[in-house]
């Protein structure tokens, strides 16, 4: 099974302690703004000027806004650069010699389904599923903890392999049949 560790290891936490930044700034920022909102309420209660308060709110929300706006832009940078990685791989694994392998044809396809997915003018239920195909490789290799599902069971990571191996099933003719070893 080809894995992608670099896309299986981005996550907005750990992108937001590169950055310097505290994960909880949204909320930390939620509170504070209830707190001037209630002094500006205040303030119009007893007839004061609320400006001071209006452009402190303003300035918090707009300081937020742009470091979100940077990590927003860090994580799509890093997430485009490893799935170039993956492409790239897929690729010389496609290209290489020997015969085609399950290995071999799954990369093919994952190939399809990335010139698919990235193409505005293909079909948008047809990039819609080639993308649902493509996160679902992303998760079936995610490594690390992932929170279990208390009526299914198991996490998005067997999910995900399931209904790869129900596509790939499905693509070989054998859904319902038993494994011939």
């Amino acid at each position: 099974m080809t894995e992608c560790p670099s896309l299986t290891h981005i996550s907005i936490g750990a992108l937001i302690g590169e950055a310097g930044g505290d994960p909880w700034q949204v909320d930390t920022l939620n509170t504070e703004l209830h707190y001037l909102d209630a002094l500006i309420d205040q303030a119009l209660t007893h007839d004061q000027d609320t400006s001071a308060l209006e452009d402190n709110a303003i300035s918090m929300t707009s300081s937020a806004l742009h470091q979100v706006e940077a990590l927003r832009d860090d994580y799509g940078a890093k997430l485009e650069a490893s799935l170039t990685d993956l492409r790239a791989k897929d690729e010389a694994l496609v290209n290489s010699n020997g015969p085609m392998t399950q290995e071999k044809a799954d990369a093919t396809a994952r190939l399809r389904d990335f010139t698919t997915a990235t193409n505005p003018a293909a079909d948008p239920d047809a990039r819609r599923l080639a993308g649902e195909r493509l996160d679902d490789f992303r998760m079936a290799n995610f490594v690390g903890p992932l929170p279990k599902d208390p009526i299914l069971g198991g996490d998005a990571r067997t999910r995900a392999r399931s209904r790869l191996d129900l596509q790939r099933q499905l693509q070989q003719g054998r859904y319902g049949l038993p494994d011939v070893g």
